[in-house]
């Protein structure tokens, strides 16, 4: 997928201006990708997703032998939020320390879809470089099962 602008996205001026902005969320997305259990790939992956009460939550991708078992970042941190209560997101990080830009799986973004409508993502290299995107982008006809839900 070529990249797009923020505007071209849909975003305002500044999306996941409290990210890029302060760099909180990515300075800690920078260190919690050290606790990425990646033995199979060497591949590390993290995530921060920020619920709309503004509280954050990471994750980072974590591997099994049995690889179908392994677990990607981007849902670690999703369900980190869901597990404690959380159900309404504004912006999802994804951080790989390669030159190339990591695009969430077709797994994770279907289960994106199911608990978010639409998701700002920003996906982040380790040159500090950003590509703007959002969950509809990338999915654009997820699987609703017998949900009547609106695309």
């Amino acid at each position: 997928m070529r990249g797009v602008g923020r505007k071209a996205c849909g975003f305002k001026s500044r999306p996941g201006h409290f990210f890029l902005k302060n760099r909180n969320g990515v300075k800690e997305l920078k260190q919690v990708i050290n606790f990425s259990y990646s033995p199979y790939s060497n591949f590390k992956v993290g995530a921060l997703i920020k619920a709309k009460s503004n509280r954050t939550f990471t994750g980072v991708n974590i591997e099994n032998a049995s690889y179908g078992l392994t677990i990607c970042a981007e849902r670690v941190a999703l369900f980190k939020a869901l597990s404690e209560g959380e159900r309404d997101f504004k912006t999802l990080l994804v951080y790989t320390p390669t030159k190339n830009f990591t695009y969430p799986c077709g797994a994770c973004l279907q289960v994106l879809r199911e608990h978010c409508r639409e998701l700002k993502i920003i996906l982040l290299n380790k040159d500090g470089k950003k590509k703007f995107l959002r969950l509809s982008q990338l999915l654009p006809k997820p699987f609703l099962g017998s949900r009547r839900v609106k695309t």
